[in-house]
């Protein structure tokens, strides 16, 4: 059969489509992650303008806190949402993501000093992760031939809406203000949940904890063909239970280990850019400057999503990965010594196209090498791990921005991706040998 032929399954409002439910799904995280762009960039021109921090020194250490704290609650999280996600459903994930968050977000606004901003942020990271949710939503409802298409489809929805994000917020700060960008950020995660809400559906079956009388699962069976299916919420008393750490199946940990590296390394320099941005051309149009950089990397990622997608599905994963790692560390170098915006905005492009398409690779291959009943587990500890990635990153990254500049960022991450490639090898040569 084709890449498009159809799976379906027996779900609460009929058929369940693989393709739609994707479909439906990449929607949503275009509009979740417009949102998310068009904040989330620019915080390190809020803290110059808006909480008064001007300082190159002092606002990357606030700016590496403010990623670290953030990082870490999402970090310590993710684990019980994917253990959760396991027992009542991806679905149910997905909408806490969406939802709270689309509450808890547009509050940055409102931040009277450094500190509460990286209290809200604590807060926020502590109930997000879309991606991880929609990420292991898309890995249970695809058949396992078509899992590196899906999840590279699902990756173009990131870039997507970041790309449309990125340009918003920075037209909207350049010329509105802040206030408007965080608003916008919290609408687009509340439209998001909908879609999921009202379109995506799951064939999530939950195992029973008590026995319920015959007339009760008669009225519950005849409310669930009369109205709209709606996920079932936890029993929190089931917590402690969910906490135990699962057995992963061998080669699990290791590619974790991998995520995590990549990420440690992709998000080096990621929230600097603004004041790269800075440096290289007017610090009084730095937003809307750095909004138009942001979109031109999230257009590599679009086409990154696609391509290694649609590759890591017929090729080994090193033939994928070691050329990408070597083109994104030249593409970061390029990066560090930018004089221009368009020198900048083209390293920009080239360093996501060929990072971009790093994690979906590893991912399809977790996903192959995990049974289907454990994937949400397995995604929501590797989200965990690639978190973990970015929580040593904003410390690493911040040393060098406080002791040796901007600049000195980009060539560290270029580095990096050199260093990382021997435990890459290593890990990836323990495959199995594909049919």
């Amino acid at each position: 059969m084709s890449a498009f032929s159809l799976r379906r399954l027996p779900g609460p409002r009929g058929p369940l489509n693989w393709k739609t439910n994707l479909l439906f799904v990449w929607l949503s995280q275009i509009l979740t992650l417009a949102g998310y762009g068009a904040a989330m960039p620019f915080i390190p021109l809020f803290i110059r303008d808006v909480l008064g921090i001007a300082s190159e020194h002092d606002r990357g250490f606030w700016v590496s806190m403010f990623y670290f704290f953030g990082m870490l609650s999402f970090c310590v999280s993710n684990p019980i949402w994917g253990m959760l996600a396991d027992k009542y459903g991806r679905k149910l994930m997905l909408l806490r993501a969406n939802f709270v968050t689309a509450f808890i977000f547009p509050c940055m606004a409102l931040a009277p000093n450094i500190y509460v901003l990286i209290l809200i942020r604590f807060i926020a990271s502590a109930f997000s992760g879309t991606i991880a949710a929609s990420q292991a939503l898309i890995a249970t409802t695809t058949p396992d031939r078509h899992q590196g298409f899906a999840q590279g489809i699902l990756s173009t929805a990131i870039w997507s809406g970041n790309m449309i994000g990125y340009l918003v917020g920075g037209l909207l700060m350049h010329y509105l203000g802040y206030n408007w960008a965080f608003l916008l950020c919290g609408v687009m995660y509340f439209v998001g949940g909908i879609i999921v809400l009202f379109f995506v559906q799951e064939d999530h079956q939950r195992r029973p904890v008590a026995k319920r009388t015959a007339s009760l699962k008669q009225h519950n069976q005849q409310s669930d063909r009369r109205q709209l299916h709606w996920p079932k919420l936890p029993n929190w008393q089931e917590l402690p239970g969910l906490l135990r750490p699962p057995q992963f199946p061998p080669l699990v940990l290791p590619l974790m280990g991998i995520c995590m590296l990549i990420c440690i390394t992709r998000r080096f320099e990621e929230p600097y850019l603004a004041m790269l941005v800075e440096i290289v051309a007017d610090p009084q149009k730095a937003a809307f400057h750095t909004g138009l950089i942001c979109a031109a990397a999230a257009a590599g990622g679009i086409l990154s999503g696609t391509v290694f997608g649609w590759l890591s599905d017929r090729l080994p994963p090193l033939l994928i990965m070691l050329p990408a790692l070597a083109i994104s560390s030249l593409m970061l170098l390029l990066q560090g010594s930018a004089t221009s915006l368009i020198m900048l905005g083209a390293a920009r492009f080239g360093a996501y196209f060929t990072s971009g398409g790093l994690e979906p690779t590893v991912l399809s291959v977790i996903s192959k090498v995990t049974p289907p009943a454990k994937r949400a587990t397995v995604f929501g500890w590797t989200t965990s791990a690639r978190t973990l990635g970015m929580v040593l990153s904003a410390p690493l990254a911040g040393i060098f921005i406080t002791n040796w500049g901007t600049r000195s960022v980009f060539y560290a991450a270029a580095t990096l991706y050199i260093l990382i490639m021997p435990a890459i090898i290593a890990t990836m040569k323990k495959l199995p040998e594909r049919k």
